[in-house]
């Protein structure tokens, strides 16, 4: 297979989103199928396409530090980038992905993998698309169909700046927000993480130019933009920070019932959530972290100050729920033997929601 590399080194963040987008555009007019590595050289975060902004972005907390945030045409969760994180963005004319997602998915990142690898972490597949290492996440990566053509990005991330990816989440209290930042310091890593050495850009550009040459077959053609692909690149950027493209007005999605469950993914399978519910007449709001939907830590706490007796309940009630299928019949069972049977048929459903292993 004929692949074009475009090693593009540091680019805006607002180009690093734009960049892939025009190239789907160029391979689906016939324009060649290639592999375009980068870096964002200012920080930003970017939602998924079907995403809600008010919904998943502390939009106040991105405003203070200055951090814009672009929509992408990629599913997937809200995610923060910077210039610790190398992109790689393969774009294909889709005639060459006839195949399943997790076929694609596997098959696409086998080179991801192997730059990994290259540099000094052993990195595997987890569940579909995320790469990890012993339980560890290291890199989330999407795939979608634009036009004629199929994207596939991803990162090699050299370091991590754990606050700041929880910063940027839209959460109802500042415990809700701790909470997500240790899942996030326990479950997400990165090259410096693993091994106390950082790459240079250089280093981390020629294991992913290599590995995915290999699974062309043959060596990539180095390349630039041509001015056609500028000029798609600068339309593309237009677009991407237009407000009616971040926030979606008009699409079915945005009017959609919100959920009352606010679910945060840390890496394949394994998600945290808050919500709140009634318990005994008291507002409670529950904070959870669950693996394969097996409820791993869980807290409830008082919104109001309400009779001592809540406290207790409280306690039981966590103390209980740690360790069971939230979605099993022994959780309901469990909650009906501490609360009144209407708070514990709501609280079950919650939790089976809250604790779900897929999106």
């Amino acid at each position: 297979m004929r692949l074009r590399l475009l090693d593009l080194g540091g680019v805006s963040g607002l180009r690093s989103q734009a960049v892939y987008h025009a190239l789907c555009d160029s391979v689906s007019e016939g324009g060649p199928d290639t592999l375009a590595i980068l870096y964002p050289t200012d920080p930003y975060v970017s939602l998924g396409f079907h995403r809600d902004l008010e919904a998943d972005v502390d939009v106040a907390f991105c405003a203070e530090r200055g951090l814009p945030v672009y929509r992408r045409r990629v599913g997937g969760g809200t995610v923060y980038l910077d210039s610790d994180q190398v992109f790689f963005q393969l774009i294909v004319h889709q005639r060459h992905v006839r195949m399943t997602v997790e076929r694609a998915y596997a098959e696409l990142l086998a080179p991801a993998v192997a730059a990994y690898r290259a540099l000094g972490v052993p990195a595997e597949l987890m569940g579909v698309n995320d790469l990890a290492v012993a339980g560890r996440k290291l890199s989330g990566t999407g795939m979608a169909t634009i036009g004629d053509a199929t994207v596939l990005v991803g990162n090699i991330i050299r370091d991590l700046d754990h606050a700041t990816m929880a910063g940027i989440m839209r959460l109802p209290d500042p415990y809700a927000r701790r909470w997500v930042e240790a899942s996030m310091r326990r479950w997400v890593t990165s090259i410096q993480g693993e091994s106390g050495a950082q790459p240079g850009y250089a280093t981390v550009a020629a294991e992913l130019a290599n590995a995915y040459a290999g699974w062309a077959g043959e060596p990539m053609e180095p390349g630039e933009p041509t001015d056609r692909g500028l000029g798609l690149i600068e339309r593309t950027e237009e677009r991407l920070q237009s407000a009616e493209w971040l926030h979606r007005d008009g699409f079915e999605w945005a009017t959609a019932p919100a959920s009352p469950v606010r679910r945060v993914k840390i890496r394949s399978g394994r998600w945290d959530s808050v919500f709140d519910c009634w318990l005994d007449r008291q507002p409670v709001r529950v904070y959870l972290s669950a693996e394969g939907g097996v409820v791993e830590a869980i807290e409830f706490r008082a919104l109001d100050d309400g009779p001592p007796t809540i406290r207790a309940t409280l306690e039981a009630l966590g103390a209980s729920l740690s360790g069971v299928d939230a979605a099993g019949p022994r959780t309901g069972e469990r909650v009906a033997g501490i609360v009144a049977a209407a708070d514990a048929g709501r609280l079950a459903r919650l939790l089976a929601v809250a604790a779900r292993p897929d999106g």
